[in-house]
């Protein structure tokens, strides 16, 4: 279970702007949360944090990572697995919303929401 988890949450990360909140390019991910929901009704969310920390949740699941910014790419390597990096889009807002598909094959709506 933890590995189908960890495959969809690293799927739906295609989706992350560049996390550089040095120079605001992900200002808007900050303090709000990425809500990804799966074909198959899983929902992932995910909580970053400036100081290169996340925690991405699902049901009674949490998950803590560190997050990193490496060759224009946002990579995301959850506690106890390996690093997964995908292209950055930096012009995501708060509302905006986009489909993926995970590892798992799953197809993912992805939503930038306010809050956390």
């Amino acid at each position: 279970m933890k590995k189908v988890f960890l495959a969809a949450a690293v799927a739906a990360f295609a989706f992350v702007a560049a996390p550089a909140f040095a120079d605001g390019a992900i200002d808007a991910y900050n303090a709000n949360t990425v809500v990804a929901t799966g074909a198959n009704g899983a929902v992932l969310k995910f909580q970053f944090n400036a100081d290169g920390s996340y925690v991405m949740k699902a049901g009674d699941q949490a998950v803590p990572g560190r997050w990193t910014i490496e060759n224009n790419q946002f990579c995301i390597t959850p506690q106890g697995d390996q690093k997964s990096c995908s292209p950055h889009d930096p012009n995501r807002k708060i509302g905006d919303s986009w489909s993926v598909t995970g590892g798992d094959g799953v197809q993912y709506s992805v939503t930038l929401v306010a809050g956390r």
